[in-house]
């Protein structure tokens, strides 16, 4: 099974943007890591995202270039101080690819549990609107990919 973790793309500010909708260099940067991916051919069961305006926004910029079976779909339990045992159940009872778009420090604490990696471990940090590649192997993870719109050079 792949497992993509997303975290979302920049914010505008609360006090600007009460939704939190993605700033213009938000849309910029998923926008870079799209197209990206497009080449990638990835293909997943769902896109799921926690609900927030911002991760939405950023799950429909990505599903313009994967492909995904049924689509987009928001899930209760991928906000940022969710506690990560639930969507673990989920995953550990998933067989089909899918992608998940979050936030911190949820998508940190994920990545660090499903590797056994240090939350703090440079390789699974989440700079905004990135994308991390998981493959599970036997009952482990492993980090396939690693993309952030900074290392992207067009």
């Amino acid at each position: 099974m792949n497992l993509y973790l997303v975290r979302h793309a920049d914010a505008s500010d609360a006090i600007i943007d009460s939704l939190r909708s993605l700033s213009k260099q938000g849309e910029t940067d998923i926008k870079k890591v799209s197209n990206y991916i497009k080449n990638l051919n990835i293909n997943v069961k769902t896109i799921y995202h926690s609900g927030k305006l911002r991760a939405e926004q950023t799950a429909i910029e990505l599903s313009k270039n994967i492909i995904s079976e049924t689509g987009i779909e928001a899930r209760n339990d991928l906000n940022p101080m969710d506690n990560v045992e639930s969507i673990i159940e989920f995953i550990s009872n998933e067989t089909d690819d899918i992608m998940l778009v979050g936030h911190l420090p949820f998508m940190n604490i994920l990545a660090a549990s499903l590797t056994g990696k240090s939350e703090h471990d440079d390789n699974i940090q989440f700079p905004t609107a990135c994308l991390i590649h998981l493959q599970r192997l036997g009952s482990g993870w492993q980090l396939k990919l690693r993309i952030s719109p900074n290392i992207i050079h067009e």
